[in-house]
């Protein structure tokens, strides 16, 4: 594909290749598209591109920028891919020689083509009343007229069977007042007039203008026959256009899309005749005289021909118009992408991706292409028209898909408006090994749990940190752990001494005892403790100081011996089964009625040996009782 530079334009002095076009035939205000075809080789570098109408410039282009002249600058287009150049709204003085030059850096290369404006005549039938005097002389039954036709064209009349009555050479040509280049003719039925052959029957104006198209023109004839006896006739006459929207037949309407109009259709005739408006040859509307047709344009396919047509007893015409439609582009786009993104994947093994785009507007769009990340040099765009629709396809070469473009927008625009279209280009992603994804994952999960737990652990040892900060411990608070199934005396984290603890211990002991021992050891628990009240008592009466008093006492009072009475209480840290205890105080009591032991030692004696405070069975109250011991 050729490309543009933006420099100064160097002429190279070569032979110049010049292509010869084909003759264009287009009508009267339509549309024309003319092609440049000159064949440019892709290595070379477009400087510029002129088109001229008979010698004079229409259009110049370069440095990606065409400039019209000003006739023309509100009706031609230039398609700066294929250098086509498109008129719209042609006219008689659109007839001639087009030229395209190319100035390249291979050189200038040229092509033309010529353009005919041509242009379908207005046809018209009328009956004429006529009177068979019984001559036998022929005389004008009908006349066919053709108004504004482009030669070559043609007329003849023939019967209801099809019967050729009138050739084309006795037409009466004149030339158009409007259009020079135009002319009218007249083909008048001249034939014997026969009542009883051709009253009420149907003849047909045939012409075929210089594209070659027929346009059929029907009348009814009216012959009537001399008669001695009077007899009342009633007049007629042969429909006659009055009012017509075009002023020549066929001719062409160009609406916009959106735009509403009326047409009026008149036609008199005696009987007044049935008026009826065909679309595309479809009946569409019927009445009586004057007729009037609405047309909404909402789309391209409202372009169509239109007829309107007035029949009576005396005759019949028609006359027809096309309308033409313009509008901005409009683009297909597939069912399946118009509520979502449309997208293009590349398969690996492609060595090349083609997209198309298909607009349809008159006048003819031009379509450009952008694609991200590439040059003109990368793709290569094709235009094809079908029909109504410019179908652009543009080729993104494997030079292009190396560089990964990753979109692609097709722009259509005339003078009425443009419309885009985004394609996105996308690339097939490289499957993922699913156990190792899967052991990334469960990695990773492990890795949580555990940072999970180290941090639940050590919060954890930092609060147990701070409860024993502070918590005493059981042995600075002199807490005394129990065996299993007791409970401590004295509750943990209450700071108290051993004193204190072993006070405590004997006090409960020693109310156990008196709420629920035995009455001998009640009995003596109260001895002991009445006995040193007493001696106190005597003691505070002999009103002597301690020390004195005690070296008296001392030298008394007769030798005693201090003997501890085993009572056996509850445990000191801890209480179990009362049951347990009071068996337990009743082998201790049997132990001490039972006199000395093994050893001959006394009850009293043994009752001083130390208890065996892990013995399981619990510690005793050991409480001091002076007895005098008697002097052997």
């Amino acid at each position: 594909m050729a490309t543009f530079h933006i420099a100064s334009v160097i002429v190279l002095l070569s032979a110049v290749s010049l292509v010869q076009g084909n003759d264009l035939v287009a009508s009267y205000l339509s549309s024309a598209s003319i092609p440049c075809n000159v064949s440019i080789p892709e290595s070379a570098s477009v400087f510029a591109v002129t088109w001229n109408h008979n010698g004079a410039v229409v259009v110049t282009y370069g440095a990606n920028i065409a400039h019209f002249q000003e006739d023309y600058a509100s009706r031609a287009e230039f398609d700066e891919v294929s250098y086509t150049l498109t008129l719209n709204d042609l006219g008689f003085d659109d007839d001639g020689m087009f030229k395209c030059t190319v100035t390249s850096s291979s050189g200038p290369f040229t092509s033309q083509n010529s353009l005919s404006v041509l242009a379908s005549p207005k046809v018209e039938t009328q009956a004429f009343d006529v009177l068979d005097d019984g001559t036998g002389q022929t005389k004008k039954l009908a006349e066919c007229k053709a108004t504004g036709a482009s030669k070559p064209f043609s007329m003849k009349w023939v019967t209801d069977m099809n019967d050729e009555v009138v050739p084309d050479n006795f037409r009466v040509e004149s030339e158009n007042p409007t259009f020079n280049n135009l002319f009218d003719a007249v083909l008048p039925l001249t034939i014997h007039p026969d009542p009883e052959r051709n009253n009420g029957r149907t003849f047909t104006c045939v012409v075929e203008d210089a594209f070659g198209d027929v346009i059929p023109t029907d009348v009814v004839l009216t012959v009537s026959a001399t008669t001695t006896t009077p007899q009342t006739t009633t007049p007629q006459a042969s429909p006659n256009v009055v009012e017509f929207p075009t002023p020549n037949d066929n001719a062409v309407v160009t609406m916009e899309i959106g735009a509403q109009s009326q047409f009026k259709c008149n036609i008199a005739g005696v009987p007044t005749p049935t008026v009826s408006w065909y679309r595309n040859g479809k009946k569409i509307v019927t009445d009586t005289g004057i007729v009037v047709l609405s047309v909404s344009i909402e789309s391209f396919d409202d372009a169509a021909t239109y007829t309107c047509r007035g029949t009576n007893n005396a005759g019949k015409i028609s006359r027809m118009f096309s309308i033409s439609v313009q509008g901005p582009p409009e683009m297909e786009v597939p069912l399946e992408f118009q509520n979502k993104s449309e997208e293009i994947l590349v398969n690996p093994t492609m060595s090349n991706i083609e997209i198309s785009c298909e607009a349809e507007a008159k006048p003819k769009p031009n379509i450009r292409w952008s694609i991200e990340g590439l040059n003109e040099s990368d793709f290569e765009v094709v235009e094809e028209m079908l029909g109504g629709i410019v179908r652009s396809v543009v080729n993104i070469t494997s030079s292009g898909l190396d560089k990964k473009p990753t979109s692609a927008e097709c722009t259509a625009e005339n003078k009425l408006g443009k419309e885009e279209r985004k394609f996105y280009i996308r690339y097939p992603v490289a499957e993922a090994n699913t156990a190792l994804v899967v052991g990334v994952v469960m990695a990773v999960l492990v890795l949580l749990a555990i940072v999970f737990f180290i941090v639940f652990f050590s919060l954890t040892r930092r609060q147990q940190k701070d409860v024993d900060v502070t918590k005493p411990s059981d042995t600075e608070s002199g807490c005394v752990i129990c065996a299993p199934g007791c409970f401590a005396a004295t509750p943990c984290g209450n700071k108290t001494t051993k004193d204190e603890i072993q006070e405590e211990v004997e006090g409960d002991q020693v109310k156990e005892v008196k709420e629920e021992g035995t009455s001998e050891e009640k009995q003596k628990l109260t001895e002991a403790e009445e006995k040193p009240a007493a001696e106190n008592d005597s003691k505070s009466e002999d009103g002597t100081d301690d020390k004195a008093q005690e070296e008296v006492d001392g030298a008394a009072e007769p030798k005693t011996s201090k003997k501890k009475l085993k009572i056996s209480l509850p445990t000191q840290c801890c209480r179990g089964n009362k049951q347990e205890l009071k068996e337990e105080s009743c082998d201790d009591e049997n132990e001490v009625k039972e006199g000395s032991d093994e050893n001959g030692e006394t009850p009293k004696e043994k009752s001083q040996q130390p208890t065996d405070k892990d013995s399981g069975k619990g510690d005793t109250l050991e409480k001091v009782i002076e007895e005098p011991v008697e002097t052997k």
